[in-house]
């Protein structure tokens, strides 16, 4: 008697169309493409060089620039020069630091006319943050080299609309340019904001220890308001 049901050989065909299909098998871990690395310095740039320069940022000029920073700190200046005003430096990202240095060790080396132009046009150029208010002081340090010391009062003041890093030394380099010039009144005013409102400061005490050196000026201590006589 023939059992019910399909026959063996359908079997199999009719299982199959009952169940899911088979899925492949997930492929395996493989190490990601990398475009090759190119070996010309030039190609690892975003954006491409000019014609004719190989590499924009001179490795050799850069790490002399620091060379030259350090010497100028040991306040070797003449080997300083030649290392901060390479031309190579012009091109890079650092060109206003190299313009600074080369503008303080000429100022050091007793050029102050060459000195006070740089800064002046490192200035003009509006470099972007503590180099800005560097270039301004270079400038009127430069200024006092040279016995200018109105145009020297004048850059100190037009500091204050770039609220100074150090108001502290600022104060005292205005007293300091003020006496030069003659203007005891105002050296003695500066002398006595800088002692008077920052006491903790490292140039208070030069500062309290020049005001007893100056005419007009009324005995002070700490919690005591000053007074400058006419």
């Amino acid at each position: 008697m023939r059992r019910s049901g399909a026959p063996r050989a359908e079997q199999p065909a009719a299982a199959q169309a009952g169940s899911a299909p088979a899925l492949p098998a997930p492929p395996g871990p493989a190490p990601t493409a990398h475009a090759p690395v190119s070996r010309d310095l030039s190609g690892l740039w975003l954006v491409p060089p000019e014609a004719g320069h190989a590499v924009r940022t001179p490795n050799a000029a850069l790490a002399g620039l620091v060379t030259g920073v350090h010497l100028h700190a040991d306040q070797k200046y003449d080997q300083a020069l030649p290392l901060v005003s390479a031309p190579a430096l012009a091109d890079t990202l650092l060109a206003g630091y190299a313009a600074y240095y080369t503008a303080a060790v000429e100022l050091k080396l007793g050029r102050p006319d060459e000195a006070r132009r740089k800064f002046a046009a490192l200035g003009a150029g509006r470099p972007p943050g503590r180099l800005a208010e560097a270039a301004a002081l270079g400038e009127a340090e430069a200024a006092e080299a040279q016995k200018e010391y109105a145009a020297a009062l004048g850059i100190y003041d037009s500091l204050w609309d770039r609220k100074p890093s150090a108001p502290d030394e600022l104060w005292l380099r205005i007293a300091k340019a003020a006496h030069a010039a003659g203007d005891a009144r105002r050296a003695a005013e500066a002398y006595l904001r800088l002692y008077c409102e920052y006491p903790l400061s490292d140039l208070a005490a030069e500062a309290g220890a020049a005001l007893k050196t100056l005419a007009g000026v009324e005995p002070i201590g700490r919690g005591t308001p000053a007074t400058v006589s006419s």
